[in-house]
């Protein structure tokens, strides 16, 4: 079974040890990184590094879990914000088959220039001169 540590040196009170179990050892040990007592570790679940990475899949999760909660009322406040609105005025909005039979084209200069020049000739617009 796995054995872990409650997190301290027994002999200065650091919290930086390390809980392994050597190949001469018969059980798992603390090791101290500041002096270098070493003790037994007590049972306590997990071993420190995976109890360390427990806790910040934890953390993560719950601010995942914070993000997406903080978005869905950020959307749905979005979403009652429109509602209260109502639907938006387009009285004054152009209707889209205002004017539908008048085409307009657009032409580069000299086209402009023939068309003006093919209806003189016609007689569809008169030239004056002012």
């Amino acid at each position: 079974h796995v054995l872990c540590v409650d997190m301290g040196c027994d002999g200065c009170g650091s919290q930086r040890v390390v809980v392994m179990k050597k190949h001469h050892d018969d059980c798992y040990m603390k090791y101290c990184n500041d002096c270098s007592h070493v003790s037994k570790a007590k049972p306590m679940g997990l071993p420190t590094g995976l109890r360390k990475q427990g806790e910040v899949d934890e953390r993560r999760a719950r601010k995942k879990r914070l993000r997406a909660k903080r978005e869905e009322a950020k959307n749905r406040l979005e979403a009652e914000k429109e509602k209260a609105q109502g639907e938006p005025d387009r009285s004054e909005e152009v209707p889209e088959d205002y004017k539908q039979s008048e085409k307009t084209r657009i032409t580069t200069s000299e086209e402009f220039c023939d068309a003006v020049g093919k209806a003189l000739r016609k007689g569809e617009l008169k030239w004056e001169d002012y």
